[in-house]
C-alpha cells in the first residue's frame, strides 16, 4: 500500500484536476496503445473522457482539437499551460453549465441523463464498490478542503441532489449517505467550474495522490490517498436520475400565497381605517347632496352588486358604491 504524504500546510483541494483524477480512478480499462494515439470515439482515453464531459455539461461548446491531447495531460496534472485549449475558464461555458444544472426541471433532467450515459460509457458503473469509493473520495476531498466554507457561502453550494434545488452546504453534503452518481458528478463539476480560479489549484494534490512515474509511464493514482478514511463513510450510490419536481415560479403572487397570515397591528388598522375614511369622504364629496343613506340589511341582501339610479356613490355605515356596484368597506383593498 502506498504511503500517504503529509505536510503541515498541505490539504487536498477540490478542483478540476482533482475531480477528474478521482474519476480516472474509477474508469473502465483504458484503450490499447493504437486507440489511445488516435483517441477513437467511445474508447476510454483521457482525451475522450474530457471531450465527452464537455459535451455533457454544455452541448453547444465546440472544442478546439488543436493539440487537445497535450492540453488534457496538463489539465490532469494541474499545470499552468497557456493558451489553455479547454473551456473550464470560459465565462460562457461556466454560465451555460450553471444554467443547465440549476434551471428548470426539464433542462436538468436532460443534462443529468447525459451524465448518466457518460457514467455508463466510461466508468465502472456496474460496480457498486467502485462507485461508492468514488463518491466517498469526492466527499472526503470536499470535507478536507479547508478553503470550502462549511455553512454555505453563496459560492460554496453544491447542486448534487435535485430534491434540494437550492443546493447543499458543505456540512449537509458530508452528512449525506446516498447519492445518484450522475447527479453527484454533475453537481460537483458545476461547483469546480464555477468556483475555481487559476489552473494550478490542485498541483500539490496531484503530487500527493499519484505514484512516481515509471519509465515511459504516466503517474498513476495511488491505491490509498489521503481522503480515504480509515472508517468507511457508509456511502451508497445508484446510477438513476431521480424524478425532479418542477420549480414553482418565484412570482409575487406565489410569495404572497406562501406567506403565513399576519394579524394586523394597531397602527396598520389605524392606517386602513384612515384610508377607508379618506375614500368614503372623497366619494361623499363627489356625490354631494346626491348621497343617500339606505338600509344596510337591504343593501347587503338585495342590492349588493347592483346599480341604483346610476349614482356614482351611495354610502352606508359599511357599504359604498363605486361604478354602480356596492363594496363592503371591511373587504376594501384600496383599489378603485
Amino acid at each position: 500500500m502506498d504511503e500517504v504524504k503529509d505536510s503541515g500546510d498541505y490539504f487536498p483541494r477540490m478542483c478540476w484536476g482533482s475531480l477528474f483524477n478521482l474519476m480516472l480512478g474509477a474508469a473502465k480499462p483504458r484503450a490499447n496503445g493504437n486507440d489511445r494515439i488516435h483517441s477513437k470515439p467511445g474508447k476510454v482515453t483521457n482525451p475522450n473522457l474530457v471531450r465527452s464531459l464537455v459535451a455533457v455539461l454544455d452541448p453547444k461548446y465546440k472544442i478546439n482539437e488543436t493539440s487537445f491531447s497535450q492540453f488534457v495531460s496538463s489539465f490532469r496534472k494541474c499545470e499552468d499551460v497557456k493558451p489553455y485549449n479547454l473551456p473550464f475558464d470560459d465565462p460562457d461555458f461556466v454560465s451555460r453549465t450553471h444554467k443547465n444544472v440549476t434551471a428548470d426541471a426539464a433542462t436538468y433532467i436532460d443534462t443529468a441523463n447525459r451524465m448518466k450515459d457518460y457514467v455508463e460509457e466510461y466508468l465502472l458503473s456496474d460496480s457498486d464498490n467502485h462507485m461508492s469509493i468514488l463518491a466517498s473520495r469526492i466527499i472526503g476531498t470536499v470535507d478536507k478542503d479547508e478553503t470550502i466554507n462549511w455553512d454555505g457561502e453563496v459560492e460554496d453550494v453544491f447542486y448534487v441532489d435535485p430534491k434540494h434545488p437550492d443546493g447543499l452546504t458543505k456540512r449537509q453534503l458530508v452528512d449525506e449517505k446516498h447519492f445518484s452518481m450522475p447527479c453527484l458528478l454533475l453537481g460537483m463539476w458545476e461547483y469546480v467550474i464555477r468556483k475555481q480560479k487559476g489552473y494550478t489549484v490542485g498541483a500539490d494534490t496531484f503530487d500527493h495522490w499519484h505514484k512516481e512515474a515509471g519509465s515511459n509511464q504516466s503517474r498513476e493514482l495511488k491505491d490509498k490517498i489521503d481522503v480515504d478514511d480509515d472508517n468507511d463513510r457508509g456511502i451508497s450510490t445508484d446510477n438513476e436520475v431521480p424524478i425532479v419536481p418542477e420549480k414553482s415560479e418565484d412570482t409575487e403572487a406565489a410569495k404572497i400565497q406562501k406567506q403565513e397570515p399576519v394579524e394586523p397591528s394597531e397602527s396598520a388598522e389605524t392606517d386602513n381605517n384612515e384610508h377607508a375614511d379618506t375614500v368614503t369622504n372623497a366619494a361623499s364629496d363627489a356625490d354631494d347632496a346626491e348621497a343617500e343613506v339606505i338600509d344596510e340589511k337591504d343593501a347587503k341582501s338585495s342590492n349588493s352588486g347592483k346599480t341604483i339610479d346610476n349614482r356614482k356613490t351611495i354610502i352606508t355605515d359599511k357599504y359604498f358604491e363605486v361604478a354602480g356596484n356596492y363594496v363592503n368597506i371591511e373587504n376594501f383593498n384600496g383599489t378603485l
